[in-house]
Formats: structure tokens, C-alpha cells, sequence
């Protein structure tokens, strides 16, 4: 998944329960949070065997799961991220 710009998850972006699955996201920007993906208003947030990679975003380059989301990785590999601000995986 490679789209060009979007304001909250450059590639992937929810507001209600994602799971990624076997998933490569790389070059993925965004002005806000989770260059790659965002759950940032979402409930629940799962990443499983699954790439994040070469993405930015302001907070959260690789993922951005925001306040209150409950966020589980399985056997992923999220690298090469930047952020302005927050994590960068």
C-alpha cells in the first residue's frame, strides 16, 4: 500500500477496530499521526505479521495508535520510520 498523502495514517487509517494482516506498508507521509498507520481513534489496533516501513508522520511515523486504543503487534517488523515528534518505528 503506497498512497500519496493523507492527514492521520499516510496508508492505513481507522476509527473503529483494524487488523492488518500480513500487510506491507512503506513510503507512506502524513502531517499528523501514524505516517504508516493509524488507529488514533480507534478501539482496537492489531498488527500481525505484517511491515511498516520508510513512513513518516509529525507523532508516530510507523503507527500512531493513539489515546486510549488498545494496540497488539504479532510477529511484525515496523523500522525505518521518522517522526517529528513521538516514536519513530
Amino acid at each position: 500500500m503506497t498512497p500519496p498523502f493523507s492527514d492521520h495514517g499516510g496508508c492505513v487509517h481507522s476509527q473503529s477496530e483494524l487488523t492488518l494482516r500480513d500487510g506491507v506498508v512503506r513510503d507512506c507521509s502524513t502531517e499528523e499521526g501514524g505516517g504508516g498507520v493509524s488507529g488514533r481513534f480507534s478501539r482496537r489496533l492489531t498488527i500481525e505479521r505484517s511491515t511498516i516501513t520508510a513512513s513518516t508522520g509529525n507523532c508516530g511515523g510507523g503507527v500512531d495508535a493513539g489515546h486510549g486504543t488498545s494496540l497488539t503487534i504479532i510477529d511484525s517488523t515496523i523500522e525505518g520510520n521518522s517522526a517529528s515528534t513521538g516514536g519513530s518505528r
